[in-house]
């Protein structure tokens, strides 16, 4: 049961990004940027396909944000499940960890440098800011990591004991549970902002 619906997820998950990528190839096809006479300015975005013109920009926003926060919330279970896993040695299980991390580095990397981007007036961002944005992604990434991974060698050795302590499986869940809600929120803002870029780079919202 556990695999299947492990696996139901991952493909869930294959699904919504298809579905993004259409989407997204969507957009491209509709953009007014496609027409050569199309002047940008702060006030004419949208698309000038007939079938298209009726749908609101709020529609084009609601939409992003519905599906960042599927795309967070699904992949979020599949590495909560991964993690969830055996223990093993070698490799595969020093894979698992770094996939983690790297994943939740890069959404928090990638947020943090646009917030600070939009800081400096879109402009570049001073050396030691970026040295300090950096220094923390990594603490946070190292912080986020290390407590589901102390909790999951936690649970193993509460395992082979005749009367593990419920309070402390209690709150262990706990805990886990908000680190991994703060993980699918880090990856939905990180969506949110790519998939808001992208609506503006196509000027379909302004």
């Amino acid at each position: 049961m556990g695999q299947r619906i492990q696996r139901l997820s991952v493909l869930s998950f294959g699904g919504l990004v298809l579905v993004s990528a259409g989407l997204a190839g969507l957009l491209h096809w509709a953009s007014p940027l496609r027409d050569p006479s199309f002047e940008v300015n702060s006030a004419n975005a949208g698309t000038s396909v007939p079938w298209l013109k009726g749908v609101p920009e709020t529609a084009w926003l609601q939409a992003s944000f519905a599906l960042a926060a599927l795309l967070a919330v699904n992949l979020t279970w599949v590495l909560w499940q991964w993690s969830q896993a055996p223990q093993r040695s070698g490799s595969r299980g020093i894979a698992r960890w770094v996939t983690i991390a790297a994943i939740f580095f890069l959404a928090m990397g990638f947020s943090s440098t646009v917030v600070v981007f939009t800081r400096y007036s879109y402009g570049p961002i001073n050396p030691i800011a970026m040295a300090a944005l950096v220094a923390l992604t990594v603490l946070l990434t190292a912080h986020f990591v290390g407590m589901v991974w102390f909790w999951q060698r936690t649970k193993t050795a509460l395992a082979q004991l005749s009367e593990p302590a419920p309070s402390l499986q209690r709150w262990g869940r706990i805990y886990t549970s908000v680190y991994w809600a703060g993980f699918a929120a880090c990856l939905f803002t990180a969506l949110q902002i790519l998939f808001l870029g992208y609506l503006f780079g196509q000027h379909m919202v302004d």
